[in-house]
């Protein structure tokens, strides 16, 4: 429990900017009509050439008073370094994230606080909503399902791990689980390189089955703009699992949890190459991956297809192209 002389925020807010002018006063208001001044909140503008910064500096005047609030402005160097700032920077026992384009639930706090306070967990994760242009309606739960994970469970971590997209906002981390970990400068989808080592990290998990956070379609978010460079990022995320596997002892990295890992890069690989190209325009780096990939699931883990796609995707890539052609010819 928190003692007397423990001055630190009981829970520090990171929000990272960038070009959010549209949103960002609405982001905000979700976030200062909540906290009180056992909340820290520190934003982030990372070089936006719109009137981010004067709203977000106009938000903060509104509200002052309410919380710890603490705005820093950079030149523009990428999502990742703007959170590593704000984790070198936050004081609070358990950290948080939202992006500057969504939405806490108004219940958000007043469901996390209660469980902070009881200084349980070292993971506390739960649901989230997309939305477009007018967020869902929400009524506060008159009860909030919750699970509780004290022990290495393979089984309960699978199921997490099986369904997990890895967003980085729809969790609260305890500050000494985060330590020193940052995230990866100069990569995107830099959610996957980061939260599943939490989770194998982490002694006691509390998941709540209650939708906190609303998570805005972005026409200009990440999944709408693929890069050719997100190949590499995700090729980069997979080798990451390779080499932990190859590390850890299977008591820390079972075949049970490292399966739903490669499955989901995999998946997402697939995924951006169709988007880009029409077909698995492998490189020879990328196959290399996958081959290395496949030689650690266990039998019976993937479907016929799937096994054969990752143990032979260069076969995989000239019979992609093959289709791709044709339809292109009719």
């Amino acid at each position: 429990m928190r003692t007397m002389s423990d001055k630190r925020p009981l829970l520090s807010i990171i929000i990272p900017v960038f070009n959010n002018e549209l949103y960002i006063k609405q982001t905000l208001t979700s976030v200062f009509e909540q906290i009180d001044n056992d909340v820290e909140v520190i934003i982030v503008n990372d070089g936006s050439t719109d009137n981010s910064a004067a709203l977000i500096q106009k938000a903060i005047d509104e509200y002052q008073g309410t919380g710890d609030l603490h705005f820093i402005s950079q030149q523009n160097a990428g999502v990742s370094v703007a959170r590593n700032v704000a984790l070198d920077k936050a004081q609070g026992r358990w950290i948080g994230f939202i992006d500057g384009d969504d939405l806490w639930c108004p219940h958000f706090l007043q469901t996390i606080k209660p469980l902070l306070l009881e200084d349980e967990g070292d993971l506390i994760d739960f649901q989230y909503h997309y939305f477009a242009q007018h967020p869902p309606t929400s009524s506060v739960p008159t009860l909030v399902k919750r699970t509780d994970i004290t022990q290495v469970n393979h089984d309960a971590l699978y199921e997490i791990f099986r369904r997990s997209h890895w967003h980085i906002w729809s969790r609260i981390y305890r500050h000494e689980l985060i330590n020193q970990r940052r995230f990866h400068v100069g990569r995107r989808y830099e959610d996957m390189m980061f939260t599943p080592w939490l989770y194998l990290e982490a002694h006691h998990i509390i998941s709540l089955d209650q939708v906190l956070y609303w998570y805005r379609d972005n026409a200009q978010g990440i999944t709408r703009n693929i890069q050719p460079s997100d190949v590499n990022d995700m090729v980069f995320a997979l080798n990451q699992i390779i080499d932990n596997a190859r590390t850890q002892p299977p008591s820390q990295m079972p075949s049970r949890i490292i399966t739903p890992l490669i499955i989901n890069c995999f998946n997402e690989i697939k995924g951006i190459h169709a988007k880009l190209y029409g077909f698995y325009n492998y490189s020879e780096h990328t196959i290399s991956t996958l081959k290395a990939a496949a030689g650690l699931l266990p039998s019976g883990s993937l479907s016929l297809k799937r096994r054969l796609h990752l143990r032979y995707p260069g076969l995989w890539k000239r019979a992609s192209q093959l289709r791709h052609i044709l339809r292109r010819g009719r």
